[in-house]
């Protein structure tokens, strides 16, 4: 019995000896840092201000007063993309009927000439300056190309390319609203191309 245990030591004792005859082998790591670019926008100045033509405040007269925004810088992220940009329906002010958005794809003006109707108003954008693309975009409560980043090509935009627009509005024809609340909100954003 201890001959077949010193048989079997044998070896195990040979593998030993052979596993600690080699260098025991080195470890290494490698870090690697990688940059992921994020798709945004960067509106700035974040809020906007109105001067409309017949009243000369930032509250639309009665019928269809057209008011124009400051000029605000809309600028590309760190990748390529295709800028979009859609309105939404004004909040009432308690008590009142909440302003519609028309025009565009979006539902139809009711007013005379296709003008914003009772509690409806348009909006859009305008390039300013023009330069690239064909300057404006009727907005709609659904996503549209903004039309100021190449229009012919996709709304695209380079990394970091800014345009600089206005928001130009067309009030209702009246409103039921007691107190008029002139607030529109406009959302642009970026998506892959």
């Amino acid at each position: 019995m201890s001959r077949q245990v010193a048989q079997l030591a044998c070896p195990v004792l040979l593998a030993l000896a052979l596993i600690s005859a080699f260098p025991t082998p080195a470890a290494a790591s490698v870090r690697a840092t990688v940059a992921v670019g994020t798709r945004s926008v960067r509106i700035s100045p974040a809020i906007l201000t109105f001067r409309c033509k017949k009243s000369g405040t930032g509250i639309p007269a009665y019928p269809n007063d057209v008011c124009t925004s400051n000029t605000v810088t809309i600028a590309n992220g760190l990748l390529a993309s295709q800028i979009y940009v859609l309105g939404a329906n004004l909040a009432a002010a308690p008590g009142g009927k909440p302003w519609i958005l028309c025009g565009g794809s979006g539902s139809a003006c009711t007013g005379s000439g296709a003008k914003p109707g009772v509690n409806q108003y348009q909006a859009s954008t305008l390039h300013a300056p023009a330069r690239r693309g064909s300057g404006s975009t009727v907005l709609a409560t659904t996503a549209k190309c903004d039309r100021a980043y190449q229009a012919s090509a996709g709304c695209r935009a380079q990394a970091n390319e800014a345009e600089m627009e206005q928001i130009s509005v067309i009030g209702p024809k009246s409103s039921s609203s007691p107190i008029p609340v002139f607030s529109p909100i406009v959302t642009w954003f970026a998506v892959p191309p």
